[in-house]
């Protein structure tokens, strides 16, 4: 008699399944995918134009651009997925809570490594940078830590603003300032010292020296990572404490 045919799911098998099913539909939404990728092509171009011989330094700091927004895209959806309340449909499945949001994640993560990476081909086209392909790990490292550092901000944000078009607004708002003021783009005296230890800045200098702006301090760029690290898991803890799945 022919013994019924079992079979074994591997623990990450719904995490999987979850994963690639978001990625099938975030690459068929190329609408807002492109939408998120026009900013950072506009400033590439542009400064291109008009600051020409100084250009190139703002690579880098564009090239992060790629990831910065991840959060504004996580927040998004975990606020529209909690006031349609697809997190308490969720619960009634087998698989937990926990796979959907670190699929969520994981597309995220990679679907804006891949706008980085797009913004990086284009930028070493038109600055005419170069950056050696034994380089080009650590530059994706980094931008993995930056990106994980922004979700966690998104995520921050959607535990407290109940609209999309208050997170939007509030994301906006403040990674601009941290942006500019931060010491990225120029430095306002008096806020060096603060400046510095921001997000943007920590990543940026991070890039710079792969880029050719500055000396190849190891030690520096692992520091910048760290706290990059730090603020991601503070920004995580602080989100899974206060965020609510419903309504």
């Amino acid at each position: 008699m022919m013994q019924p045919r079992t079979t074994h799911l591997s623990p990450l098998s719904p995490l999987i399944a979850l994963a690639r099913a978001q990625l099938n539909v975030q690459m068929r939404n190329w609408r807002y995918t492109a939408a998120t990728l026009f900013t950072p092509m506009f400033l590439l171009v542009l400064f291109k134009l008009t600051m020409e011989a100084n250009a190139a330094s703002m690579l880098p700091l564009l090239v992060g651009f790629g990831v910065m927004y991840s959060g504004q895209t996580l927040g998004l959806i975990l606020i529209t997925w909690r006031a349609n309340r697809v997190f308490t449909r969720f619960a009634a499945t087998p698989a937990p809570i926990s796979h959907l949001l670190f699929a969520t994640v994981i597309v995220q993560l990679i679907v804006f490594l891949l706008q980085s990476i797009l913004l990086l081909l284009a930028g070493i086209m038109l600055y005419d940078v170069r950056i050696t392909v034994t380089d080009l790990p650590m530059v994706l490292a980094i931008l993995s830590v930056g990106c994980l550092t922004f979700l966690g901000f998104g995520a921050l944000l959607a535990a407290f603003a109940n609209k999309p078009d208050t997170l939007s607004l509030i994301y906006v708002f403040t990674l601009l300032p941290m942006i500019f003021l931060g010491g990225s783009v120029f430095v306002i005296p008096g806020l060096g010292d603060i400046g510095r230890w921001l997000p943007p800045t920590l990543l940026t200098h991070a890039l710079n020296p792969y880029f050719g702006f500055g000396e190849l301090d190891s030690s520096q760029i692992a520091g910048n990572l760290a706290t990059l690290l730090a603020y991601s898991g503070i920004f995580t803890a602080i989100a899974a404490r206060f965020f609510q799945t419903g309504e």
